[in-house]
């Protein structure tokens, strides 16, 4: 994705990629939101395979956008919903 805006994640085993994913987005797309698009497609991942995951990332921001239960922001609010994240 040289050049180009998008995100990526990877499923490890044991120091082995078993699966990636990578996504490209439009150049006005923001970093924010390609984090969360990232995250998005990790838990899609799970879900299907039935497992439980780790997700790792750098990415504070993103974190505390997704466990806030004052989001306002649609991509946050989606990605709270697929992470299985409860708010009470």
């Amino acid at each position: 994705m040289e050049g180009r805006t998008g995100s990526v994640f990877c499923v490890m085993e044991e120091d082995t990629a078993k699966y990636e994913w990578k996504g490209r987005v439009r150049p006005f797309n923001k970093v924010f939101q390609t984090e969360h698009l990232a995250i998005q497609e990790a838990c899609l991942w799970a879900n299907k395979a039935n497992q439980q995951v780790k997700v790792w990332l750098d990415s504070e921001s993103s974190l505390h956008s997704i466990a806030s239960i004052d989001t306002k922001s649609p991509i946050s609010q989606q990605t709270t919903n697929l992470t299985g994240i409860y708010k009470h």
